[in-house]
């Protein structure tokens, strides 16, 4: 079984050393879409997310976590543990297996007091909906005033969006 394209994405982020935690779900979205050559929206966000719930990796679990190096939610995926993954709000495969999960930092540190994982998943669509809607995928450090924000793909995450779509091709073939 080849590996989707949005879990290579995530997957890869760590191993190419573009980062330490995870991808925001707005470089996810993005990124997709560049592969996709499309223009996302919000109900792509939704997509994207409803497609980790159904369609798990085998053996892994994608996890919501937060990250304090760029002070925003990111997305990782793990190797399933059952008895290490203290979700407190998640999502389950049609399978029964845990296939998105919310862990406890994201939900104190972003402030998502979820209600449950279908609040903490609005929530997660309501934060990415807006860099999505202006096409401002990356989360990067403004210089001027020191605070991050969403912008432009950088030309590292360019090229980096580039080899992972050649990985799922080589893949396919």
């Amino acid at each position: 079984m080849s590996k989707p394209v949005w879990f290579l994405l995530i997957e890869q982020w760590k191993v190419k050393g573009m980062g330490a935690t995870g991808i925001t779900l707005p470089f996810l979205v993005g990124a997709l879409a560049r592969i996709q050559g499309m223009r996302p929206s919000t109900k792509t966000i939704r997509d994207v997310l409803q497609e980790i719930v159904a369609n798990p990796f085998q053996g892994y679990v994608t996890e919501v976590r937060w990250c304090a190096n760029v002070d925003a939610p990111v997305i990782s995926v793990s190797k399933r543990n059952v008895g290490t993954m203290p979700f407190m709000s998640h999502f389950a495969s049609p399978r029964g297996e845990i296939s998105l999960g919310f862990s406890q930092d994201v939900q104190s540190m972003f402030g998502l007091n979820c209600g449950g994982s279908s609040d903490c998943l609005e929530k997660l669509v309501a934060h990415a909906a807006g860099p999505v809607e202006l096409a401002t995928y990356s989360r990067v450090r403004n210089v001027e005033t020191g605070k991050w924000e969403f912008a432009d793909f950088l030309p590292k995450e360019v090229r980096y969006i580039r080899e992972v779509a050649a990985i799922a091709a080589s893949a396919e073939s």
